[in-house]
């Protein structure tokens, strides 16, 4: 693993100019809302900004990247006369450098009521796969820094009441206190670090706790999302092998001896039909994600769960309906390999996918 000292120099070169172009797709919904969505480009490394692309359009639009898609954003708008969807996506960049793209999308939810919510990426920018916090710290450092976190936000919280006025009779003191106190009952323990809830900038990396308030109590929320940051001097002794690659700008290995959770797969059914596929960790064993067939671009939904046997056991549908099934057995480094087989069986092909670098 490359120290920090020793990454002074590359780190300054790799951070002189953008990896990536940055362009916006710019749409409005029937409310005349605009939304403003990142398409990511590069002449250097094209295959790495596709599955960029790739990653954000599925995760936050439901759709399968295509560069001329003039309708990125019709799975998602709220229907013609309703509400219900999400909307007003913006989006800000983090970091954007040799060794990594770090960004956040957020957008309106509507349902009973709209809540904004926003969902933080961090991509290698070698590979253009997603990279989780997983790849960059070992399950004790991560252990560790969950301490660090709690610890810290808890004292914030802590700190923030004795500023209330409880006995204001004009205001809600009392209320915000109850608030707070019950957070910090919550943060009096240790709580896990979320996969996907970070970011990175040039030269630290911020961890993203949820705000202590519920949408009915958001207005006496003054500290909001609690946003903990940690320079990469600080963490480098902490970093995974995968960790100390990404900041030395050099190719990560992905040695999963699991399924590869959020990470771009390609493979062949049968060796000549070339798909791609995203599976994600829902709970415990089980999974859920989509796949494509690359001529068609159609998203094909997938829900499954690993067997007793490390096997990972997928149905594919369409409009609800069991179109087909993978049994894929689980191997180092995240590749996938088994069957595909149609919906009653009477055809079955062989698969075999790993991580696209």
């Amino acid at each position: 693993m490359k120290t920090l000292t020793l990454l002074t120099f590359l780190v300054g070169a790799i951070c002189a100019h953008a990896q990536f172009e940055i362009d916006s797709f710019v749409n409005e919904d029937d409310y005349n809302f605009p939304s403003y969505f990142p398409i990511i480009r590069s002449s250097e490394n094209p295959g790495a900004a596709e599955r960029i692309n790739q990653a954000l359009h599925y995760e936050m639009l439901e759709k399968v990247y295509q560069e001329d898609d003039e309708n990125r954003f019709d799975k998602v708008f709220p229907p013609e006369g309703e509400f219900h969807g999400a909307s007003e996506f913006e989006y800000e960049i983090f970091a954007n450098n040799g060794r990594y793209l770090s960004l956040a999308i957020s957008c309106a939810y509507t349902g009973a009521y709209s809540e904004y919510h926003t969902m933080y990426f961090t991509f290698d920018a070698k590979s253009g796969q997603p990279i989780r916090l997983t790849d960059l710290f070992s399950e004790e450092s991560l252990s560790e820094l969950s301490e660090w976190v709690t610890s810290s936000i808890f004292g914030e919280i802590t700190a923030f009441m004795n500023t209330i006025d409880t006995e204001d009779e004009e205001g809600y003191g009392a209320e915000q206190y109850e608030m707070y106190q019950e957070c910090a009952d919550w943060y009096a323990e240790t709580k896990e670090l979320s996969e996907e809830y970070y970011f990175m900038t040039d030269t630290s990396i911020v961890f993203i706790k949820g705000r202590c308030s519920n949408h009915m109590m958001a207005a006496l929320d003054d500290l909001w999302d609690f946003h903990e940051e940690y320079t990469l001097e600080e963490l480098d002794h902490m970093l995974s092998d995968d960790g100390g690659a990404l900041l030395a700008g050099e190719p990560l290995s992905f040695e999963y001896n699991s399924v590869s959770d959020g990470k771009i797969l390609e493979g062949k059914i049968a060796g000549k039909y070339p798909i791609t596929m995203i599976i994600k960790n829902s709970m415990g064993d089980r999974y859920y994600g989509v796949y494509w067939y690359n001529k068609v671009k159609e998203p094909i939904e997938l829900i499954g769960w690993t067997d007793v046997a490390g096997f990972l056991q997928l149905t594919e549908k369409v409009n609800d309906k069991k179109t087909g099934s993978f049994n894929l057995q689980v191997m180092q480094g995240g590749v996938l390999d088994g069957e595909w087989s149609n919906a009653d069986e009477t055809k079955t092909f062989d698969i075999r996918l790993s991580i696209s670098k």
